[in-house]
């Protein structure tokens, strides 16, 4: 199967085909000729063809009438797990003056021993759905499942293109990879060896356009846990480099997990602010990309202490009023909800850097992370740094 170059969904089915021409005077009916194609009995005498499959009665000395047969097509495919529909589409050839080429054909078409569709190909007006019938693995540890489609044509050859639509979020590809940075060594144990890969599974979501990367790993991350200040200090962009180092020296015998572009969202005071900074150092030192976005006023503050900065919405002062005065503040809520957005997904206001958020934190103030994440389909963790009730 290929993808189409302008749509990833719209994927082109006419390739690696098996044609088997049914005689008149073969006795054997649609139910003992799908199971004869299942078990393989007929490969023997099949051919490879791509569709659409054209065959000029002119030229052919064995083909005098393509209607005086019976035309079998079937593939074999593998498919991998997906949340949504997929779907089965039949296109005309575009030389329809070509006398070879019937308008109206007639046919049935089983997928996995099921029927699923008969009658002329000119009634499919809308594609047809295979979601329910498909056999697929759900999940990367699993053999893979093997599907076969089976059509039969009884008027004519199957003149048409072929194409499956995908909606929603696909499988795209499933592999694995080597976390260490050296490869499986002779002197290691099996299990030693198997612990350093990782499968993967790649996704499309055409709803939104984001690519999904998914990592499993048989190894437990284990970790070192670090005690972090309660009172946060001004870290240099040089020393805290030298700590994302130094914390990768320590994992070098255990899992280096994926690396995330972390957003942290808060709004209010210093006092909001401050403890975010220093979990955001925590973060970077373990590698991450983090972004704290807060209003205006601590851009210094932030990036100070070796993190990037992203303007939100909303003045410090104002908001202490705002909590008491909540429904004249209105205008106030829609500056953060916008900002919240952009700080999701705009380049660093100052570098340039292109940024879009994996993973977010927020403390509640700060409105548009819930919307945010399901937007981007991003963990959120919601996080408060004080009580906000009585204990």
């Amino acid at each position: 199967m290929a993808a189409s170059r302008e749509d990833l969904t719209n994927i082109e089915f006419d390739n690696d085909w098996k044609c088997y021409c049914q005689q008149a005077n073969e006795e054997m009916n649609e139910e003992n000729m799908v199971a004869a194609i299942h078990h393989g009995d007929i490969n023997h005498c099949s051919s490879l063809i791509d569709l659409p499959h054209i065959i000029n009665i002119n030229q052919s000395s064995q083909f005098k009438e393509t209607n005086s047969y019976k035309w079998w097509y079937y593939k074999q495919f593998d498919w991998t797990s997906t949340n949504k529909q997929i779907h089965l589409m039949f296109e005309s050839y575009d030389n329809l003056n070509n006398s070879s080429i019937s308008a109206d054909i007639a046919g049935t078409i089983w997928l996995n021993n099921t029927k699923i569709f008969s009658g002329l190909f000119t009634s499919l007006t809308n594609s047809i759905d295979l979601s329910s019938k498909l056999l697929y693995s759900k999940n990367i540890d699993e053999q893979t499942q093997t599907n076969i489609l089976v059509i039969s044509c009884s008027n004519s050859t199957l003149s048409r293109h072929a194409r499956l639509i995908l909606h929603g979020k696909i499988i795209c590809a499933t592999g694995q990879v080597n976390v260490s940075e050296e490869f499986s060594s002779r002197s290691k144990t099996q299990e030693q060896n198997e612990n350093e890969i990782m499968d993967y599974t790649i996704s499309l979501d055409d709803t939104n356009g984001r690519i999904g990367v998914l990592f499993k790993s048989k190894r437990k991350y284990k970790a070192p846990l670090k005690s972090i200040s309660s009172s946060p200090q001004f870290v240099p962009y040089e020393q805290n480099e030298r700590q994302i180092n130094e914390n990768k020296e320590e994992l070098k015998d255990d899992l280096l997990i994926p690396r995330l572009a972390i957003l942290i969202l808060t709004v209010g005071t210093r006092g909001d602010v401050q403890p975010f900074i220093a979990l955001g150092q925590a973060l970077r030192a373990y590698g991450h990309r983090v972004r704290l976005a807060t209003h205006e006023t601590f851009r210094s503050f932030v990036r100070g202490n070796g993190l990037e900065f992203y303007p939100l919405g909303g003045d410090p002062v104002d908001l202490i009023s705002f909590m008491e005065m909540l429904a004249k503040k209105r205008r106030t809520i829609s500056d953060i909800l916008a900002s919240t957005w952009q700080a999701c997904i705009a380049n660093d206001d100052e570098t340039d850097m292109p940024f879009t958020a994996e993973a977010i934190i927020a403390n509640p103030p700060s409105f548009g992370h819930i919307h945010c994440a399901e937007k981007l389909q991003i963990p959120l963790h919601i996080v408060f740094t004080m009580p906000w009730t009585s204990t």
